[in-house]
């Protein structure tokens, strides 16, 4: 086995895919992640359930707006 790939994330979706959904800069998004207490998946990766992101995009817009 050769080469040196990065990990890849276990389940879910990553930071910067969701951020790219709601068009919104992904280190922004992961900072809104870090402060709201959510905490990176296996690897460093953070792995979000697809089914949790409506919810966490109208969180990341409230918490967005309330100029954090």
């Amino acid at each position: 086995m050769g080469g040196s790939a990065s990990p890849q994330p276990f389940g879910g979706l990553k930071a910067r895919e969701v951020a790219e959904q709601i068009k919104a800069n992904p280190k922004r998004f992961r900072l809104f992640l870090r402060k709201t207490g959510r905490g990176v998946g296996r690897d460093n990766w953070y792995e979000i359930n697809p089914a949790a992101v409506p919810k966490l995009i109208r969180q990341f817009r409230e918490w967005e707006a309330a100029g954090r």
